[in-house]
């Protein structure tokens, strides 16, 4: 690889092997763009409290990436990616040189192209109504949010067979009637039924509010009865088995703030170190306060000495933190609650609805549910090795 010596003018656009970087003959820390690029990554790093671990990984990557970077010169995440291949941190990397206005983002856009794959096989006046409709929910609009990559294909999936079959004999959206949308439902039942018009009508109603259709065929279109079924207790082998697995600090306390507390995913992810009063013996879930039982508050001081030791220099306020969290001030995602339990066919929710249920069962108007748990669940948690009738 020939390096591109400082001042110097490149002879012809090309996309540089940083996988062939040489630190003793290409390290060039003269280079103006690296000499400034450090200095905000040092501010970076106060900011935002990263660890001086990350931070000289981050050195390193970008005296790879910036050394031979000539004025005007952008760099491509594609080659931020080869660092990786080095040793050194790509995301965080991949932060410093968007801030300093250096990036872009040559990443293939799958979800993208995943919707145009789809409604390229759809009437060309669907297929235009059906592209606007995905760009707002991907990108919202003045008064929408954005919705998440995975609704976006969820509804897509749910009307794309409706669309193909009405695309085989109609040219437009305007072209559906009342009845067109009631025969398209009529075969299906369940949640498939209920997902596909829930899809239906948000298309629907983004082509009626943009003057694309005259009408919505889908006002009074019904997803069908619901029919929830009714909880059931879990086996307690699943919830023993789910304490067992629970090995980590983190995983300890999840299971317990949901088997004790029946805290719900989402709670959990937004947790705060202030809603935790651990001098009071106290904690605070959804603006509710409650007094903590003594294994939670256990576990909870293991989990904070955890984290402690784990990320000195965060910032990040939320009581769970991540190996990615912990460098910004990001929540946690509910992926990462349900991880702990993969494999063992139940959920966190399920262990908080399963709580629920436990504290339902009891007649005593006095019960307190934090004085309670799961009887399979808190003896594991607590290294009890027996299974006590109460608590």
């Amino acid at each position: 690889m020939t390096w591109q010596v400082p001042g110097q003018l490149p002879l012809f656009s090309a996309r540089p092997d940083f996988t062939r970087f040489d630190r003793a003959r290409h390290t060039n820390l003269d280079n103006p763009t690296l000499i400034h690029a450090l200095a905000v990554l040092e501010e970076i790093c106060q900011t935002r409290g990263w660890s001086r671990y990350l931070r000289k990984e981050i050195v390193r990557a970008l005296k790879v990436l910036l050394s031979g970077q000539a004025p005007g010169d952008i760099v491509l995440f594609s080659g931020v990616v080869q660092v990786d291949k080095l040793g050194h941190n790509v995301s965080r990397t991949a932060e410093v040189l968007h801030e300093l206005g250096l990036l872009h983002d040559d990443r293939a856009d799958t979800l993208g192209d995943w919707l145009e794959r789809r409604v390229r096989q759809l009437a060309s006046g669907i297929a235009d109504d059906v592209r606007a409709w995905t760009h707002e929910l991907r990108h919202g609009s003045p008064r929408r949010q954005p919705r998440k990559e995975g609704t976006v294909r969820t509804y897509v999936m749910a009307a794309h067979p409706v669309l193909l079959t009405w695309s085989a004999t109609r040219t437009t959206l305007r072209e559906i009637t009342s009845d067109d949308a009631h025969t398209a439902l009529s075969g299906m039942t369940g949640s498939h039924r209920r997902r596909t018009a829930v899809a239906l009508r948000s298309l629907f109603r983004f082509c009626k509010r943009t003057h694309r259709i005259f009408r919505d065929p889908t006002v009074r279109l019904s997803g069908g009865p619901s029919n929830p079924s009714l909880p059931v207790p879990l086996p307690d082998q699943l919830l023993a088995e789910a304490a067992r697995r629970a090995t980590t600090p983190a995983a300890r306390l999840v299971l317990a703030l949901t088997a004790i507390h029946a805290a719900r995913p989402t709670t959990l992810r937004h947790l705060l170190l202030d809603d935790v009063d651990l001098a009071n013996r106290k904690i605070t879930i959804n603006g509710h306060t409650r007094l903590l039982d003594e294994l939670t508050a256990h576990l909870i001081a293991e989990h904070l000495t955890h984290r402690r030791d784990r990320w000195p220099h965060t910032l990040n306020p939320h009581l769970f933190l991540s190996e990615q969290s912990g460098h910004d001030q990001k929540p946690m995602t509910e992926w990462w609650f349900n991880k702990q339990l993969r494999g063992l066919g139940i959920t966190i929710n399920q262990i908080r609805m399963d709580r629920q249920l436990e504290e339902a069962s009891h007649t005593d108007p006095t019960h307190s549910i934090s004085a309670q748990s799961s009887a399979s669940v808190k003896p594991q948690l607590s290294g009890t090795p027996t299974r006590p009738d109460t608590y």
